[in-house]
C-alpha cells in the first residue's frame, strides 16, 4: 500500500509540472521592446526560462498587448513577422529560426549571338552572394529562393550584362550580346595598336594612379605585383642602378 501511494503522488506531481505552460497567465502591455528585454521581463514575472542565440534575436523588437494571456499568445505576438519560432518544454522556452525555404534549382545554358556556348560566365542571384559560373559547355546549375521575384544577373568580359527574372521557370536559355564598344577599344601592344576585338593574345592593363601611390626610384619597381604574368627582379640597390629586370611570361627583358 505504501508503494502504491508514493507512485500516485509522483504521477500527480509530474502532471502538475507538465501543465504549467498551459495554466500560467501573464499580463504584458509594452511599447516597442527588444526581444531580449521582453524575455527577461517574462522570466522575472514567471517561472519560465528562455534559451536562444544572441545573433538570432539581435536588433529585433516587438510590441506586446496581452491581458491575462498564455505564454503562447505572448510569443505569437512577439515573433510575428520574424523568421523565429519557439518550442515549450515544461518551463523551458527555446527560441530558434524557422527552417529556411529550400528553394529550387535552376538549370540552363549561356550562348553568344552565334549560338556558341560561353564558358566561365558569372551568374549571381541578385541581392545575394549566391552565384556560380558556366562550365565548358556553357551550362550552369544554381539553387535559388523559391519566390517568383528572383532575378539572375549574367556577366562576362566583352558582353553586355543581362538580368533575367526567373519566375516559374526552372530551365533557362540565355543569349549574351557582344559589347561592341568594348571590342572596338584600341589596345596598345608591344608592336603597335590593335582593336581589342581582333586581339587573340592576353592583355594586361594598369592605370597610372596604380603606379603612383608609392614613391619608387624607377617605374619598373612600381610594376611589382601589379600585372599577371609579369615578374620583376631588382638585383642591386646602388644609386642609379635601381631598375628591375622584367620577365614577361617567361621572356626576359633587361631595362
Amino acid at each position: 500500500m505504501r508503494n502504491t501511494l508514493i507512485l500516485l503522488i509522483c504521477t500527480f506531481q509530474l502532471q502538475a509540472v507538465a501543465s504549467y505552460g498551459q495554466t500560467a497567465r501573464l499580463t504584458l502591455d509594452t511599447k516597442e521592446i527588444h526581444l531580449e528585454q521582453l524575455f527577461k521581463q517574462i522570466e522575472k514575472n514567471s517561472e519560465f526560462l528562455f534559451n536562444y542565440l544572441d545573433a538570432d534575436i539581435e536588433n529585433i523588437k516587438a510590441k506586446i498587448s496581452v491581458k491575462n494571456g498564455t505564454i503562447q499568445e505572448i510569443l505569437t505576438q512577439a515573433l510575428k513577422n520574424t523568421s523565429l519560432t519557439y518550442s515549450i518544454n515544461d518551463r523551458h522556452i527555446t527560441i530558434f529560426r524557422m527552417q529556411q525555404n529550400p528553394g529550387k534549382t535552376i538549370h540552363g545554358t549561356v550562348l553568344d549571338s552565334r549560338g556558341e556556348a560561353i564558358p566561365g560566365v558569372n551568374l549571381v542571384e541578385k541581392g545575394t552572394t549566391n552565384g556560380t559560373t558556366t562550365d565548358l559547355d556553357g551550362k550552369f546549375s544554381i539553387n535559388v529562393a523559391s519566390n517568383k521575384d528572383v532575378v539572375l544577373t549574367f556577366s562576362f568580359v566583352g558582353f553586355i550584362p543581362q538580368e533575367v527574372q526567373v519566375g516559374d521557370k526552372s530551365v533557362l536559355s540565355i543569349t549574351l550580346i557582344e559589347d561592341t564598344q568594348a571590342l572596338d577599344e584600341v589596345v596598345v601592344v608591344g608592336y603597335g595598336t590593335q582593336r581589342r576585338g581582333n586581339l587573340t593574345g592576353s592583355v594586361s592593363a594598369i592605370k597610372s594612379e596604380q603606379i603612383t601611390v608609392a614613391p619608387v626610384g624607377n617605374v619598373t619597381n612600381a610594376l611589382t605585383g601589379k600585372l599577371p604574368g609579369l615578374i620583376t627582379k631588382q638585383s642591386t640597390g646602388l644609386p642609379g642602378s635601381d631598375q628591375a629586370t622584367l620577365n614577361i611570361r617567361g621572356f626576359g627583358s633587361h631595362w
